[in-house]
C-alpha cells in the first residue's frame, strides 16, 4: 500500500486526541504504519504550541500550516474545535480499545 512503511495494511482506525507536535507526529507515524487515523483538537487550529506560542519570526504561520497539511494529505483527518470531555463516553460512542502512546492518548476505534 502506498505511503506505508510497513508491507501489511492494519486496517485499524485510530483517534489521536491533541493536534500538537506530539498528535501531529502519532498521526502521521501511525498513518505510515497504515492506520486510519483521525485527530480530534479542541482548539480551532492545529499546531498547539508552535502555532500559539512560537512567534512569526521563528516560525512563520504559513510553513506550519504547509506542514499540518502536508500530514492531511496522506491521509489523516482532523477535526477542530471537538473537545473529548470523558474517555470513557468516548469508548461507549465508538466501540473503543484503548491504545497508549507517548505523551499522547490515541484510541483504536474498530476494525473497518
Amino acid at each position: 500500500m502506498a505511503g506505508t512503511i510497513c508491507g501489511i495494511y492494519n486496517r485499524e482506525k485510530v483517534l489521536v486526541i491533541g493536534a500538537g507536535p506530539s498528535g501531529l507526529s502519532a498521526a502521521y507515524h501511525l498513518n505510515r504504519m497504515g492506520h486510519t487515523v483521525e485527530i480530534y483538537e479542541a482548539g480551532n487550529h492545529a499546531g498547539g504550541l508552535l502555532y500559539t506560542g512560537v512567534p512569526d519570526y521563528r516560525l512563520p504561520k504559513e510553513i506550519l500550516d504547509f506542514e499540518i497539511d502536508r500530514i492531511v494529505r496522506t491521509g489523516v483527518t482532523i477535526k477542530l474545535n471537538y473537545k473529548v470531555q470523558d474517555i470513557i463516553t468516548e469508548k461507549e460512542a465508538g466501540n473503543l480499545m484503548q491504545f497508549t502512546w507517548p505523551s499522547v492518548q490515541a484510541l483504536f476505534i474498530k476494525k473497518i
